[in-house]
């Protein structure tokens, strides 16, 4: 499996299930560059998604990683001796070397940040200077791979219930069908 374009974002925590219109709804994504727009790649890897979806081929299973457990959700037919192996030596390699040693893709994946805690990082104050709250913008909690059409996330909090509500709600406006 090759990876390249990986889409990297955090559950927006601040929504109601009924607000649920899209993917957008849940997740503050990282910006990808030229992918996303030039030639809609991220629309893309969602139709076919839905695809599956509709035709119950887009199923999930836990996988574990550095003592936590990841849901992945993925097309199905994959096993765990090829494509989700695979998946799994590419985020424990970036957990080990954030900078991907023998994989190369568009933008970091920054999978070690999500083992370094919380998005919100206190920074000291310095004399007359008050200690202030900033954003690790480096911060990520879901991962899409949008080549290879899957997606990766915690198994924790309300997640996989928060996507279950995604795929409804996409469902619902016939997202991808026919397409």
């Amino acid at each position: 499996m090759r990876f390249y374009l990986i889409k990297r974002g955090h559950f927006n925590d601040h929504i109601s299930y009924n607000d649920i219109t899209g993917i957008d709804d849940v997740m503050n994504w990282d910006y990808m560059g030229s992918s996303e727009f030039e030639w809609g790649a991220p629309r893309q890897s969602l139709v076919r998604i839905m695809n599956l979806y509709y035709n119950h081929n887009f199923v999930d299973t836990t996988i574990s990683m550095n003592g936590k457990k990841f849901i992945v959700m993925f097309p199905y037919g994959w096993t765990i001796e090829k494509e989700l192996s695979e998946i799994i030596d590419l985020f424990t390699t970036y957990l080990n070397n954030p900078y991907g040693g023998k994989y190369h893709l568009k933008e970091m994946l920054n999978f070690d940040e999500y083992f370094q805690g919380e998005e919100k990082i206190i920074v000291p104050g310095k004399g007359k200077i008050p200690a202030k709250v900033e954003y690790n913008f480096s911060y990520a909690d879901f991962w899409w791979d949008i080549d290879n059409d899957f997606f990766i996330f915690p198994d924790e909090n309300n997640n996989r219930k928060i996507m279950n509500y995604v795929f409804k709600a996409l469902e619902k406006k016939e997202f991808g069908k026919g397409k």
